[in-house]
């Protein structure tokens, strides 16, 4: 487990915890959105343990359509979105999130994807996104 801080708490947010959860939930199935202390646990740490915390709430969309529209809201009242992808069916989403991440997969090269401040992991899945995870983080200027 690293040291590695964790955004400051938002109260604004937290405070609209149910209203969120409420209008994901009509944007996807019900049980595609994940906000009790049960549900949430399973994700409070990333594939390698590099850091522990409980996360809001966790989404689960099932299409583009869905995708879209969660990152819309989420834009719309100004909560901070990072993303990570490891193929072309998820270039759509990181062009739309705030801090777009992508994991290694041989399928295509760098060159082939054209996304402004893209953070890039050589490094396959689990490391990969421990990597991608913890550059957001700094990037968005929490400390190690």
């Amino acid at each position: 487990m690293s040291n590695l801080a964790m955004p400051k708490i938002d109260k604004s947010t937290i405070s609209l915890k149910d209203k969120i959860v409420e209008k994901f939930k009509k944007i996807t199935k019900h049980q595609n959105v994940l906000s009790t202390h049960e549900e949430l646990k399973p994700y409070e740490t990333d594939a390698l343990s590099a850091y522990k915390e409980k996360p809001l709430i966790v989404v689960l969309p099932e299409n583009t359509k869905e995708v879209s529209a969660i990152l819309a809201y989420c834009n719309e009242n100004k909560i901070k979105v990072i993303c990570v992808g490891d193929n072309f069916n998820d270039l759509d989403m990181l062009k739309n999130c705030d801090i777009p991440c992508l994991v290694f997969n041989d399928q295509f090269k760098r060159d082939q994807i054209n996304i402004d401040n893209l953070i890039v992991s050589d490094k396959p899945s689990p490391e990969g996104w421990a990597d991608v995870i913890k550059t957001a983080l700094v990037k968005l200027s929490y400390k190690d």
